[in-house]
């Protein structure tokens, strides 16, 4: 077979009529889901395996680590250039994925619980094997430029309209840093990028806040493909000289995500791509990020797909993390700070007396009261005052917050089939989805970490981010 010019296909660029419409924004998809490989990572494995059997000639043997698409890609790239592909996956990759990437012909060896150990063995590989090339999953300077291509294209489709903000997944870095390549090139300098992981996966954002790559202790999220517990430092590089604004969300809003996106668009993605999407089914989130956006706004989300999912594992997204009639989050946590409330509808008003403005009678359903709320404060400052409308908030926050914990913790109690709540019930949900540890309960590794410090280079990005999207409207 002879292999095309490009591995990768141009994608569209859709309008979602839904999305705009919740968001009253105008919102475009960049449907890279449509790839040959199901994702965006042929655009980056494509090219650099192209280069280097251009460099090594048929004899090449690829060796390719991965959470799982990235090494679905590599081994396309081997099948349509007809050299030998070896796939090295961690004990988290699914067999469903396992078996996709088999059937374009390549070895699949399972090694370690993550990313980082597969990545071991495939360079020992290397090593011992004279025609075996490492072909790394997002850290190289062909993936990226392969990956801004997507950029490219899209300048194209926006028909000279300057997007006011582009929303896409991070994992190990190789998405991100093409798209910040793709906009330097494309003129696109102050279109500033939110960069959205999940909790548990979040090496990207903890790298950004504290100024220097941390390596996570474990990766405890469900999107195991977003699982490299050490950005690449060209992610945070570039994320220094152009507008980033790393996010994370819960599991559960990137499962909910996971699941609408499905029901109204007919699209089915894994939850590391459907983590950017929930941003856009809490329009209040949106807004609150982004505070100019309006009706004429244009933001665009690269949807970059992802292999790794079915219809099985979404049905188990909605057993697990979708309640009827609830949303799949009350609190967006991003760091240790939560940054914005979230309810089906506004923020219900307690009763007031039209004369004193004053609180007629507290919620006797409360699960905490609005004197021990003060009692809290008075212990921090003695001098501080709540103004009643802060009051309200927090009231509403701590019961919601009870009540989402103990709903979620029976799920997961009648998911494992015990009629008996435990304390790791309640651990999962908290530390999974709201970052929380108990203290004497979370494992070693949980309890090992030190909550980052934001520095005051963190507060200075997001200024410049703010400033660079004023001069971009005006």
């Amino acid at each position: 077979m002879t292999a095309p010019t490009a591995l990768h296909n141009p994608t569209p660029l859709m309008h979602s009529t839904e999305l705009s419409r919740r968001t009253q924004t105008n919102i475009w998809l960049k449907l890279e889901f449509l790839q040959p490989s199901g994702s965006f990572k042929i655009r980056g494995l494509g090219h650099l395996s192209q280069k280097t059997f251009q460099k090594y000639g048929p004899k090449t043997h690829l060796v390719c680590s991965s959470g799982g698409n990235a090494g679905l890609a590599a081994a396309y790239s081997a099948r349509q250039l007809d050299i030998k592909a070896t796939i090295v996956v961690p004990s988290n990759c699914s067999e469903f994925m396992k078996s996709k990437i088999q059937s374009e012909g390549a070895i699949v060896i399972t090694e370690g619980e993550v990313w980082d150990d597969a990545d071991k063995l495939a360079r020992s590989i290397v090593a011992q094997d004279p025609h075996a090339v490492y072909i790394p999953p997002f850290d190289h300077p062909d993936v990226w430029e392969g990956n801004s291509t997507m950029i490219a294209e899209l300048k194209e489709q926006m028909g000279g309209v300057t997007p006011d903000a582009i929303i896409c997944s991070v994992g190990g870095g190789g998405l991100i840093s093409g798209v910040i390549l793709g906009c330097q090139a494309a003129g696109w300098d102050n279109v500033p990028i939110l960069a959205v992981e999940t909790h548990g996966a979040n090496s990207f954002q903890q790298a950004v806040l504290a100024g220097k790559l941390v390596t996570l202790p474990k990766i405890t999220s469900i999107a195991t493909t977003l699982g490299a517990k050490t950005v690449s430092a060209k992610a945070l590089e570039l994320s220094l000289v152009h507008p980033v604004i790393p996010f994370a969300v819960s599991d559960a809003m990137a499962a909910g995500a996971c699941c609408q996106f499905l029901d109204e668009h007919r699209i089915l993605v894994e939850p590391a791509c459907s983590c950017s999407l929930s941003v856009l089914y809490t329009p209040e989130l949106l807004s609150n990020i982004f505070p100019n956006l309006g009706p004429e706004s244009n933001v665009v989300v690269i949807v970059c797909g992802g292999s790794n999912t079915n219809l099985e594992q979404v049905n188990s997204f909605r057993e697990l993390f979708l309640a009827e009639g609830q949303q799949s989050s009350i609190a967006v946590k991003s760091g240790d700070q939560i940054l914005l409330k979230m309810t089906n509808g506004t923020l219900q008003k307690r009763m007031t007396s039209p004369s004193s403005g004053l609180d007629m009678v507290e919620n006797p359903s409360a699960l905490i009261t609005k004197r021990k709320i003060q009692e809290m404060v008075a212990q921090i400052d003695p001098t501080e005052r709540l103004e009643p409308e802060v009051e309200d908030i927090l009231l509403e926050l701590a019961d919601e917050f009870i009540e989402s914990v103990t709903q979620f913790a029976c799920r997961l109690a009648t998911h494992r089939k015990s009629s008996t709540l435990d304390v790791k019930d309640v651990q999962l949900h908290l530390e999974r989805n709201w970052n929380i540890r108990i203290p004497g309960f979370a494992s070693e590794e949980i309890r090992s970490v030190r909550k980052s410090v934001v520095p005051a280079s963190h507060t200075q990005r997001i200024t410049a981010v703010a400033n660079a999207k004023t001069t971009t409207q005006k």
